[in-house]
């Protein structure tokens, strides 16, 4: 007799696992790359900004996340994606920002 001995067990479900992995601000043409400071010299009391978020599920199931947008830690805007494993997908903000000539410190923020 020749036996063998299968055991069937059911796969786990993935995880998903949604980051942003970069973003890029536009002001007056000049880009601000992540974790960069930089100080722009505005001619206008007010400038337009725009914040270019790259966000990725980097996890091996999909899944579903709320993607927001946060200017010195205020929540200015939000989108909810929902991505496959390793897709990605780029979302877009406008926001306007005020300048001084001491100068307007903002932190922006994606998570």
């Amino acid at each position: 007799m020749v036996c063998t001995t299968v055991i069937i067990k059911k796969k786990p479900a993935g995880v998903p696992n949604i980051v942003v992995t970069d973003i890029d601000i536009i002001i007056d043409g000049i880009t601000v790359k992540a974790n960069e400071t930089r100080t722009i010299e505005a001619t206008k009391d007010k400038v337009t900004a725009q914040v270019i978020a790259t966000v990725k599920n980097i996890g091996n199931a999909k899944g579903s996340k709320n993607i927001q947008l946060k200017v010195n830690g205020v929540t200015k805007a939000g989108v909810f994606v929902t991505l496959n494993p390793n897709e990605t997908t780029t979302e877009k903000w406008t926001l306007t920002l005020s300048s001084s000539e001491v100068g307007e410190r903002y932190n922006i923020c994606v998570e």
